[in-house]
């Protein structure tokens, strides 16, 4: 009986197994499992004699496919930008959330295809790109799907081992959402801790403005960033009419310019993850 029968035969959905890359060859590698050397289809850049633990994610009769849990550092490790790699195998456009995207699948243990990563990245694109200035009010269907987008991204940073950060979402009526994050900063001896609560407004007279809320023990603090400096002129304007009126964290409110970016609200703490956890091999 062929090794590879034996093994489809003798594993289970889930079971973690260890391996060891024999051979290079074609468009994959001989990997010797339990004693039986079988050949399994792989973009990664393995080196000869690296030990892999692998977790099996499909069994069938017709194929299995593996995810590569970890491998042998002493080895030639998998890197993101090896030619083999997942980043170069797949044709893909390698945006802030496509590599999102990639954490998700394997945070889920779903299995790595082209499909998968481009429907997973228009989910999550859906609250990067929204133009809320110009959408008109949202639909029940639209509200569901940035709901799942929020909750995917929350599991993307569980995931990467992010867990001071937070993202929530707040349906308005007859407005669009607004997403909300919450960043726990870690905190030195003696001192307190410090939470971050951040959102981003679009305008449609002073463009999009990122206001965050600092706490700290007692103390309370705030800034917002103007991408326009005409919206920085308005809101100085605005709170010098106050005067007196204005209350103590008005009055510490510190005005800025500069660069207001969705894409960073919402993926700057992920950039430069490494891409390899969660590759298949198919068997």
């Amino acid at each position: 009986m062929p090794y590879l029968t034996i093994l489809k035969n003798n594993i289970l959905q889930g079971e973690i197994l260890n391996a060891v890359v024999s051979q290079k060859t074609g468009d994959g590698y001989l990997i010797n499992i339990r004693g039986m050397e079988v050949f399994a289809r792989s973009g990664l850049d393995l080196a000869v004699g690296q030990n892999l633990v692998l977790k099996v994610m499909e069994a069938s009769s017709s194929q299995v496919i593996l995810k590569v849990l970890k491998t042998d550092a002493d080895k030639k490790s998998i890197s993101d930008d090896a030619p083999g790699s997942l980043k170069n195998t797949l044709k893909f456009n390698w945006t802030a959330e496509a590599r999102a995207a990639i954490k998700l699948l394997s945070a889920l243990n779903i299995p790595i295809t082209e499909e998968r990563l481009s429907r997973v990245s228009r989910l999550l694109a859906e609250i990067v790109h929204k133009n809320i200035r110009n959408d008109s009010a949202p639909d029940k269907a639209g509200t569901f799907t940035e709901f799942l987008a929020v909750r995917a991204l929350n599991i993307v940073y569980r995931h990467a081992g992010l867990n001071n950060i937070f993202f929530f979402l707040l349906p308005l009526p007859q407005k669009n959402a607004v997403y909300f994050k919450v960043t726990g900063e870690p905190r030195a001896r003696g001192d307190s801790a410090t939470t971050c609560l951040s959102f981003i407004v679009d305008t449609e007279t002073l463009g999009p403005v990122l206001a965050e809320i600092y706490l700290t023990g007692s103390c309370t603090a705030a800034s917002l960033t103007f991408e326009e400096k005409k919206g920085l002129d308005a809101a100085k304007k605005a709170l010098a009419e106050l005067g007196p009126e204005a209350g103590g964290l008005i009055k510490s409110l510190k005005l800025k310019t500069g660069r207001v970016s969705r894409e960073d609200f919402f993926f700057a703490e992920l950039k430069g993850l490494d891409l390899s956890s969660g590759i298949n091999l198919r068997v």
